[in-house]
């Protein structure tokens, strides 16, 4: 039997205002979604993962390898095509509206307002992480808190069924977005 899980939100978290939404479910979710569910989760984290760790624009390519300079224009046109596609899906399926959430390895919590969830409440959170690559993560789970602040009233959902794939990927995204956020809170004028 595992260990019972620690304190909600204890890791290291990420917050940010993203298309999010919940949908709630009334059991369990079978094991052959919750497999597809993971598939799926996996290959968004590492499309997200792939999209930032790209060479960044005016880097001097090394003079011991020119190829770099061709692979540079390549990976610029795929970006472009991804930004297209990106908009072209994004027109097509209307995603859910922005909501600040918070993302932790474990779990998320997000401001719900006069929307809050009933405890212990199972379903799935559907959340945007990446513009560039306009598909969601299905985070599944129960609802194991709230909480209020001066920005309002947060609903927490602690996540069951995820891989260790998938909550390693989200872990790592967590920690580059969190890094990101330090590197740019200190260039700030």
């Amino acid at each position: 039997m595992g260990e019972p899980p620690g304190p909600f939100g204890a890791g290291l978290g990420h917050a940010e205002d993203l298309p999010f939404e919940f949908r709630p479910e009334a059991a369990v979710l079978h094991p052959a979604r919750l497999a597809r569910i993971n598939s799926d989760n996996a290959q968004v984290l590492l499309a997200d993962l792939s999209l930032s760790e790209s060479r960044r624009a005016g880097e001097v390519p090394d003079d011991d390898q020119p190829w770099l300079a061709d692979l540079e224009r390549i990976e610029y046109k795929l970006n472009v095509l991804l930004g297209l596609v990106a908009r072209l899906l994004a027109q097509r399926d209307s995603l859910p509206g922005h909501r600040r959430v918070r993302l932790f390895a474990d779990g998320l919590e997000w401001l719900a307002g006069a929307a809050a969830v009933a405890m212990e409440a199972r379903g799935v959170a559907v959340v945007y992480v990446n513009p560039a690559f306009p598909q969601p993560l299905f985070l599944p789970g129960v609802i194991v808190g709230r909480r209020s602040d001066a920005d309002g009233d947060w609903s927490q959902l602690r996540f069951e069924g995820l891989s260790g794939q998938v909550v390693d990927l989200l872990g790592r995204m967590i920690f580059r977005r969190h890094r990101r956020q330090i590197a740019e809170t200190r260039a700030a004028p």
